[in-house]
């Protein structure tokens, strides 16, 4: 018998960091399944780190990403993330895409 574990985490394609209340922040979203967010790294289209966040829980708006590097605003762009997230199980799963910014 072979059991698939679907592991639920999503992370938005686009967010806009306006300061409308709506989109603000980059952050991963999950089910109850997942402990932790490991390792949350964001990467410009150079390589270069703009933002990093370690030992989290999942949907937490306050340790997303909120468009900046060291407080100046970025402009629009598509940029890599990079996060390392820990299920109840105790497995450990690498999830990794763009995220575009958008001013």
């Amino acid at each position: 018998v072979t059991v698939d574990v679907i592991r639920q985490v999503y992370f938005p394609n686009i967010f806009s960091p306006n300061e409308d209340a709506l989109n603000d922040r980059f952050y991963p979203f999950a089910d109850n399944l997942v402990t932790s967010i490991v390792e949350f790294k964001i990467f410009d289209r150079w390589g270069d780190m703009v933002f990093e966040q370690y030992n989290f829980n999942p949907n937490d708006y306050d340790k997303g990403w909120d468009g900046t590097r060291n407080g100046k605003l970025l402009n629009s762009g598509v940029f890599v993330y990079y996060a390392i997230i820990e299920f109840r199980d105790g497995a450990k799963k690498i999830f990794k895409g763009d995220v575009t910014l958008k001013r």
